[in-house]
């Protein structure tokens, strides 16, 4: 299944919100207020790892290794790809792209999850995108914090 979210940030400085993707206390502010645990964090270049703890009922783990892909002037993208996936899922990628729009940056979030089980793939969407569209919130909510 597939997952699309961008956020538009008003008056926000390109390379201020890519190299906060960089930085473990945004990791941690951005899942704050949500049933997660970060356990371990490398950063986003390729091959770093992450490792969450995600509750549904108990802790579950959940890890990823991430997939560096591009920096410029314009845009960053990086991926994370699911090596450690809770609830029997098959396949997770979460591509984040940050891209300078005029004086604004936009944060797409693009999430591909598989289950063996179509049924329960349908039933995992509403839990497994639900963290993904608080950002909508929490990424307005960090960089205006962050401005003060």
């Amino acid at each position: 299944m597939n997952f699309n979210q961008k956020v538009l940030i008003r008056n926000l400085d390109y390379f201020e919100a890519a190299f906060s993707f960089l930085n473990i206390n945004f990791v941690k502010y951005l899942i704050s207020w949500q049933p997660v645990k970060l356990i371990m964090w490398d950063g986003i270049t390729t091959n770093d790892r992450a490792h969450f703890k995600f509750w549904f009922f108990k802790w579950h783990d959940f890890k990823v290794k991430h997939k560096f892909r591009t920096f410029s002037n314009k845009e960053m993208i990086f991926e994370d790809l699911g090596t450690h996936l809770p609830f029997g899922l098959k396949e997770w990628r979460h591509e984040h792209v940050i891209t300078k729009e005029n004086n604004c940056v936009s944060i797409t979030d693009k999430i591909n999850f598989k289950h063996e089980n179509l049924l329960l793939e349908i039933i995992l969407y509403p839990i497994l995108t639900l963290p993904i569209i608080t950002r909508r919130i929490s990424y307005n909510r960090y960089f205006s914090l962050s401005k003060t």
